[in-house]
């Protein structure tokens, strides 16, 4: 079967939960076939386990169900999984090799030596903006691509949920202009500044359930990191779930929150 014939399967992997949807191509209408949510906490987690392998042995007991069958999978990996850099560019990495081993560098020294077993991914933009990189746990990689190919189900593709609800906004988002996007999920914000059409500055905290008490702080937090030239401004709020919340949650802030992200076809 030709992969253009493949219905997609969108995997959302998040510590506690596994979201699957069935989708029929882009072409074929984009419809929703079929879709669950299934609980991925551990009861006796043995010590030393990475996040993220209670959703993988979840995900891997999912994909055996016969409603999968002859499909193509995208994994989109919660922002709690991914690490992100914004890295000053230098021109003059011009070859791949020489791009690694800045970005490299660059988590070795944010986060130490664990960085080494990491994955890197990065977009580079035209200067003077920074590079937006980001790592995963070269362990949850192969977890992932073993899962599929043990189902026989093709992965298409693996993206940051940071990546995939901006673009899947995209049409929402400003074209050529100065604004945030946030990015939130159960436990976790992601605030990052566009300038220009590209990411000049990120940051990623760790929330409680009561994340609009903790928003104006995560705010400011994002706009100190973005140095003299940051400012308060426009907010586009990409939310897990529907929440009521306010138009200004501080002073020279103002949140706008975008419609229900579409299923991004891939």
């Amino acid at each position: 079967m030709s992969l253009s014939w493949r219905d997609h399967l969108l995997a959302e992997l998040q510590p506690h939960t596994l979201r699957l949807r069935r989708l029929r191509p882009h072409w074929r209408g984009g419809r929703p076939l079929a879709e669950t949510t299934l609980d991925c906490r551990s009861d006796s987690p043995a010590p030393g386990d990475p996040p993220w392998m209670p959703a993988l042995a979840t995900l891997g007991e999912a994909l055996a169900e016969r409603r999968w069958n002859g499909t193509r999978a995208t994994v989109v990996l919660s922002n709690h999984f991914v690490h992100y850099l914004t890295i000053p560019w230098d021109e003059q990495l011009v070859t791949a090799e020489e791009q690694l081993a800045m970005v490299r560098h660059a988590f070795v020294q944010a986060y130490g030596s664990t960085a080494d077993g990491w994955t890197l991914r990065w977009n580079t933009a035209p200067l003077p903006a920074p590079c937006l990189a980001s790592a995963v746990d070269s362990a949850l990689l192969h977890a992932l691509r073993a899962a599929c190919s043990n189902a026989a189900v093709p992965l298409a593709s693996i993206q940051p949920q940071l990546m995939a609800t901006f673009n899947a906004h995209r049409e929402e988002l400003p074209d050529k202009d100065d604004y945030w996007f946030l990015d939130q999920e159960s436990g976790r914000l992601c605030l990052v500044r566009v300038h220009a059409d590209a990411p000049h500055t990120l940051y990623s905290q760790r929330v409680g359930d009561d994340w609009l008490a903790e928003l104006p702080a995560v705010l400011e937090r994002g706009r100190l990191l973005g140095g003299a030239d940051s400012a308060p401004g426009r907010v586009y709020l990409h939310l897990a779930t529907a929440t009521e919340v306010s138009a200004e949650p501080a002073p020279g802030w103002s949140l706008h929150p975008l419609g229900a992200a579409r299923a991004t076809t891939y």
